[in-house]
């Protein structure tokens, strides 16, 4: 049995740390042989059983651990994968409901090729120059930038000119396309609005409203859902009257200072029923928030779910399974967002990860689309003639 306390140095007191010479002195062997077998270099097929099971008994005993600097240099692989989010976008997008199952999907990749994951300015106090410096001096191996918002002043803003020299290193998760030699991570939001009008539809439903934001700046994923939700409602012949979208044109009443879901699902609801005889029978809510915040001021005012009033909302999370009745919603599928670019950040590096499944092509180069999927719950249900 090999000398473990000899191994640790404890003579003294003093544990130092277990090295490679250690072990190959105690297992009779080389180092470039116990490299290879705790290492899990390829070199170690040609070990014989009997010694790559010495070797390893070995090392769990002594508490061996590879040293990580060391293992970079030599390797030159990718070992770290930084994630970038501005904190004016984790706020505006009702985290973490939004960013937690993206980075599951990015931490799953990582867990599987043996990389780390470097969270950077979730309190906003990381300049977006400081992090690319990290990936200019290989500290980090690539960058994942979620919701980029290139509106952001000051140290946060997003520096085009910073962003060109290292667009091989980077994938962006949003509806941003900062570059286009950066490939970028993307729902399909029309088609998610287009989904909801379609299965509504199917319903008997022939007006629907549409919950969109009152604020005057939007963004592009509201802007695209209403953009899907007038095409929808076109195609499919169903009532396009202008005030049953409600948004920062047809709000009749003065920005509030609740929550910006609380604001719109209220005073939507307030002015989609206030349309009297030709109000909705159905309402879509641009996000699963405020579809919340909607069923709550339909509970409100005694407004049955879905008797008089069927209710849609776009992303769905547990949320969704919480309210009650639970919501019908438009899936967007955040962890495999975040599973594909973390896998296409990789294949840059020359890591290639086999996820088992298709890999979705990109509708344009560079880009990589997600299709909705409705998860129908208890909030719909068919139009009753009254």
């Amino acid at each position: 049995m090999a000398d473990t306390k000899i191994l640790s140095n404890e003579k003294e007191g003093v544990r130092r740390r277990v090295s490679l010479k250690d072990l190959a002195r105690q297992a009779g062997c080389s180092i470039t042989l116990v490299s290879s077998v705790v290492n899990g270099a390829k070199g170690n097929a040609y070990v014989s059983q009997a010694m790559r099971k010495k070797i390893l008994d070995l090392a769990a005993r002594c508490q061996y651990r590879p040293h990580f600097a060391s293992r970079m240099l030599r390797s030159r692989g990718p070992h770290t994968i930084g994630v970038y989010l501005q904190s004016k976008t984790f706020l505006q997008l009702g985290n973490p409901r939004y960013v937690a199952p993206l980075l599951r999907g990015i931490s799953e990749i990582c867990a599987k090729c043996h990389c780390d994951l470097l969270m950077c300015n979730l309190d906003g106090g990381e300049s977006f120059s400081s992090v690319l410096q990290k990936v200019q001096e290989s500290r980090i191996s690539g960058l994942i930038i979620i919701h980029p918002a290139l509106e952001d002043e000051g140290d946060d803003k997003l520096r085009k000119d910073e962003i060109d020299h290292e667009a091989e290193r980077i994938i962006v998760i949003g509806h941003h396309r900062l570059n286009e030699r950066i490939e970028t991570i993307q729902f399909d939001n029309r088609a998610a609005a287009r989904a909801a009008v379609e299965y509504l539809a199917g319903l008997g439903h022939r007006t629907i409203g549409f919950l969109g934001t009152p604020l005057d700046r939007k963004y592009q994923d509201t802007n695209e859902r209403e953009e899907g939700f007038r095409e929808a409602v076109r195609q499919f012949g169903l009532s396009q009257r202008r005030e049953l979208v409600f948004n920062a044109e047809t709000n009749a009443k003065p920005v509030q200072s609740l929550s910006w879901s609380e604001m719109t699902g209220h005073s939507g609801v307030d002015q989609l029923l206030g349309l009297g005889e030709g109000k909705p029978t159905a309402m879509i809510a641009y996000n699963e928030l405020v579809a919340a915040a909607a069923c709550q001021r339909l509970h409100m005012l005694g407004v049955k779910i879905p008797g008089e009033m069927s209710v849609i909302g776009i992303d769905d999370s547990d949320l969704s399974l919480l309210l009650w009745p639970p919501l019908t919603s438009v899936r967007q599928p955040l962890v495999a967002m975040g599973r594909e670019a973390a896998r296409r950040l990789l294949l840059k590096q020359g890591v290639d990860i086999a996820e088992g499944g298709p890999v979705h092509a990109p509708v344009s180069e560079g880009v990589v689309r997600f299709a909705p999927e409705l998860i129908e719950r208890k909030s719909t249900g068919p139009f009753l003639e009254k």
